[in-house]
């Protein structure tokens, strides 16, 4: 009951200290995945903020480009948007000339922006983009295609780059001038009534179309009468000597998309309003030249794990720009997760190495500690066992010599005197024999149990220590067969050697008496470097699992002849220890008729002058 009482609560404990290593484990793994976990959050929301920072920085310098070019779009007079301008006095009297072209005119260029191509690809002689990155002033004058004037009470369209007498265009120009007063004509034009709901107004007045606009005044001045000329009309000396000034107010800009042939365009229209007339006056962009443009801008601001990509369609992380680009957005796009987390999975794999290391480790201990658990368990039986094979084998000697000692002493052995004598001093020997078995083991385990080694003849003194034994063997019914084939010199301690032979007698009568004629073979015999000593029965043997156990301690085979018999487990134990403590080596040996025996060598002297007469070990 105590033994296994013991043992459930040490598989108690274990269980316990199992979950105890579990428990931390289990939390170091669930901490360290979510903090891993956590770092990746944190790389990937940096990239994706290193993506908005350059978009919303982007965004931010590009609205202030626009808002500059919108205000330089403001305070330009009306009449830059005529074919002819008024030249002020000072000039015109230094040159002699009326009138001259409006500087819009030097945009003219410009006009191929109205499909996709650029200029470069339409005129072979426009010079050559730069190697030098790209500005943002560059997005808006690369994607401007054209200024325009529509007269809403005529209906009619006019641009700066119109051709008069004065001066004409050349041939290189209008080409690209008659492309876009086409464009102004069939899709501007209808597009602008439409924006300006002239349709459904028979009285086009300004005062219906400011309503309509919804639009703010942002400047007003009064100009010279002389400004406002007839596109293709020359003006006189004395229409330009004139003094008369007439109001003009100028209004804020107002945008909308226009879509045609699969172009998409950004219109910005004003309107300006002197005495009793209106006209509108703007200019388009080409959205995706101004998206190339943006994007070849980015291109030099891109951070190192993705890109900011301009496009009409929002995407998952999409910014939308400043108005009246807000049907544009700066998508953000990171990059290829193998590079910006390279780190992070070189990490996660440290981690989960550690780990799975760790877990080894513990179980690897676990499974050790366990085995021990075990093995301390088997020895503890072992030694209970040995406790009560111990208290058997002195009590059976002790019971004896108690029992012929009362016979002797009563007198109730009239004539067999020196027969009980004989008995008394036999199990007196046996338990002297047991009690130095035990002695000797013991000493041995703490290492104070010296051997000294003497040089003797191996046959004679095998057969001098048989002879005493003799009677022992003779009253188990145990015959001896002695072989001796060869007379060895060796060294060893021969009260060990004795003891020895002893264990293995003891063992043949214990185990080997239930052969039909239990027979002890010793055989002596001599190889080139060592004396051989074997001894064996033809008793039933032991079983090939059991040979490799039979000399540890404490062991005894499990099978019906063990448990009838009593004993130690120290005898071959023993033998064993006492043979490699003298030098020698003992092996099991298997008899060809059956049985078990074991094989002992000791080292060899050449002669007994040459040995050492003492050779503690």
């Amino acid at each position: 009951m105590k033994i296994r009482f013991s043992k459930n609560r040490i598989v108690e404990t274990f269980s316990i200290y199992i979950v105890l290593i579990l428990i931390p484990l289990s939390i170091l793994i669930y901490q360290g995945a979510t903090s891993l976990q956590n770092r990746r959050q944190q790389i990937e929301a940096g990239v994706l903020n290193e993506l908005r920072r350059v978009g919303e920085s982007f965004d931010r310098d590009l609205l202030i480009e626009w808002r500059h070019f919108l205000e330089r779009e403001k305070i330009r007079r009306f009449y830059h948007y005529q074919p002819l301008i008024v030249p002020d006095q000072e000039r015109f009297q230094s040159t002699g000339k009326s009138v001259q072209r409006s500087p819009l005119y030097q945009t003219v260029s410009h006009l191929a922006h109205l499909t996709q191509q650029r200029p470069d690809a339409l005129d072979p002689d426009a010079p050559q983009p730069s190697n030098l990155s790209p500005s943002l002033d560059q997005v808006f004058d690369q994607s401007l295609v054209g200024y325009f004037q529509f007269d809403p009470q005529r209906l009619e369209m006019t641009t700066p780059y119109d051709p008069t007498p004065t001066f004409p265009t050349g041939e290189k120009e209008a080409g690209l001038i008659e492309r876009f007063r086409n464009f102004l004509s069939f899709d501007l034009a209808p597009s602008l009534i439409n924006q300006l709901d002239l349709l459904s107004k028979p009285d086009i007045r300004p005062s219906n179309i400011l309503v309509h606009l919804k639009t703010k005044r942002v400047d007003k001045s009064r100009e010279p009468a002389e400004s406002f000329l007839e596109p293709n009309r020359l003006v006189s000396e004395e229409a330009l000597d004139g003094n008369a000034l007439v109001q003009v107010s100028y209004y804020d800009f107002t945008d909308y998309n226009l879509i045609k042939g699969g172009e998409e365009y950004l219109i910005l229209f004003r309107p300006i309003v002197f005495q009793d007339r209106i006209v509108v006056q703007g200019f388009l962009f080409n959205i995706l030249l101004l998206i190339q443009e943006a994007q070849a801008y980015l291109e030099q601001l891109q951070p190192a794990y993705g890109s900011v990509v301009v496009t009409g369609e929002r995407g998952p992380q999409g910014i939308s720009m400043f108005s009246p680009y807000s049907f544009l957005y700066l998508n953000l796009k990171p990059g290829d997760p193998d590079k910006y987390l390279q780190d992070y999975r070189s990490e996660l794999n440290r981690f989960w190495f550690i780990m799975l290391f760790l877990a080894l480790a513990l179980a690897a201990s676990l499974i050790h500690l366990g085995k021990l658990i075990e093995a301390n368990l088997r020895l503890d039986r072992k030694k209970n066992d040995f406790i009560s094979a111990i208290t058997h084998e002195l009590k059976a000697p002790l019971t004896s010599v108690i029992m012929y000692s009362e016979m002797l002493e009563e007198g109730w052995v009239k004539g067999k005197e020196i027969t009980y004598y004989r008995y008394i001093r036999f199990e007196s020997e046996r338990l002297t024999r047991l009690i130095n078995n035990i002695l000797d083991f013991s000493g041995l385990e703490r290492g104070v149990f010296r051997l000294k080694r003497h040089p003797l003849l191996l046959a004679p003194f095998v057969e001098e220590t048989l002879e005493p034994l003799k009677i022992w063997m003779d009253s188990n019914n145990l015959n001896l067969d002695l072989d001796i084939r060869g007379a060895p010199y060796i060294s060893v301690d021969k009260d060990s050697l004795s003891q020895v032979i002893y264990n293995l007698i003891d063992n043949t009568i214990k185990y080997g008496r239930t052969a039909e004629q239990p027979t002890l073979t010793i055989i002596v015999d001599e190889e080139a470097a060592e004396g051989v000593l074997i001894i064996y029965d033809n008793g039933p043997g032991v079983s090939k699992m059991d040979e490799a156990k039979v000399f540890k301690k404490f062991y005894r085979c499990e099978n019906e002849l063990t448990r009838e018999n009593t004993g130690t487990g120290l005898g071959l134990s023993l033998v064993k220890e006492l043979i490699e403590g003298n030098g020698g080596t003992v092996s099991p040996y298997k008899p060809r008729l059956g049985g078990f025996g074991v094989k002992i060598t000791l080292p060899r002297v050449m002669s007994e002058a040459t040995a050492p007469s003492v050779q503690p070990v």
